[in-house]
């Protein structure tokens, strides 16, 4: 399953990963969180989780919605996420340091 988005307020995106709470959805969302970190995307403020969710917050300053969406969207449906996951995947290790 590749992960789906949608808004959440007028500055942030909610991804989910998964429609029921699992240990591999919950490592997903970590996975996800920590490529959309990397991924260093200008305007985006700040990335977290909620347990099978990421949540992106958008920089109130920045005016490319639409280029934001899009680089999101890129990175969330990327891979699947919630069956494409092993527990020793590198971003797993680096979303909990």
């Amino acid at each position: 399953m590749s992960a789906s988005l949608s808004d959440f307020g007028i500055y942030e995106v909610l991804t989910n990963v998964a429609d029921h709470l699992t240990e591999s959805a919950n490592r997903a969302a970590l996975g996800l969180r920590a490529t959309m970190e990397a991924a260093g995307i200008a305007g985006v403020a700040e990335v977290s989780t909620l347990l099978l969710s990421v949540v992106v917050r958008f920089d109130l300053r920045h005016r490319g919605r639409a280029v934001l969406w899009a680089k999101l969207h890129h990175l969330a449906r990327q891979r699947d996420w919630l069956g494409g996951l092993p527990a020793s995947d590198a971003h797993i290790r680096h979303a909990n340091r």
